[in-house]
C-alpha cells in the first residue's frame, strides 16, 4: 500500500497544469526579447493562445462554417441563361414527289423542285431565381421563334 505525503484536489491539479502550460511562455517573457525589452503577461497569454493548436483548429472550423453558409446561400442567386438555335432541314424528293411538287410549285421555285428545305430559328432568354428551398424555381423569360 502506497502512502502519499500530501494530496492535491482535482481543481488544483487543473490550475497547476494550466500554469505549467503557460510557464514556457512566461520564461521566454522574462528574458528580454531584444535589447532592454521585456514582454508583458498579456502578451505572453496572447502568443500562447495564438499558437494553441486546439484554438487554431476551432478558428478553421469557423472559417469552414462561413464557407458552407456562403455556398448554400449561392443556390438563391439569380441565374440567367441565353440560347439561340438555327436549324435547316433538306429532304430529297423521290421521282413521284419531284414531279408533283414541280407541277404545283415549280413556277414559285423557278424550275424543277428536287428537295424540300425547312429553316427555323429561335432565341430564348430566361432568368431563374430560387425563392425558397421548398418551392420550385421561378422562371421568367420569353421565346421568340422566327
Amino acid at each position: 500500500m502506497k502512502t502519499a505525503l500530501f494530496s492535491v484536489p482535482g481543481w488544483a491539479q487543473g490550475v497547476a497544469c494550466a500554469v505549467l502550460a503557460v510557464l514556457p511562455g512566461l520564461a521566454a517573457a522574462q528574458a528580454p526579447a531584444g535589447p532592454g525589452r521585456s514582454v508583458a503577461l498579456d502578451e505572453v497569454i496572447r502568443q500562447t493562445l495564438a499558437r494553441n493548436p486546439s484554438i487554431r483548429l476551432q478558428e478553421r472550423q469557423v472559417e469552414l462554417a462561413r464557407g458552407v453558409l456562403q455556398q448554400s446561400s449561392g443556390a438563391f442567386d439569380p441565374a440567367v441563361q441565353l440560347s439561340a438555335n438555327r436549324k435547316r432541314d433538306n429532304q430529297p424528293l423521290n421521282e413521284a414527289n419531284r414531279a408533283t411538287y414541280t407541277a404545283n410549285y415549280g413556277r414559285l421555285a423557278g424550275g424543277a423542285v428536287s428537295e424540300l428545305q425547312a429553316d427555323s430559328r429561335s432565341a430564348a432568354i430566361s432568368l431563374d431565381k430560387n425563392l425558397a428551398q421548398w418551392r420550385d424555381p421561378v422562371h421568367v423569360g420569353f421565346l421568340h421563334p422566327q
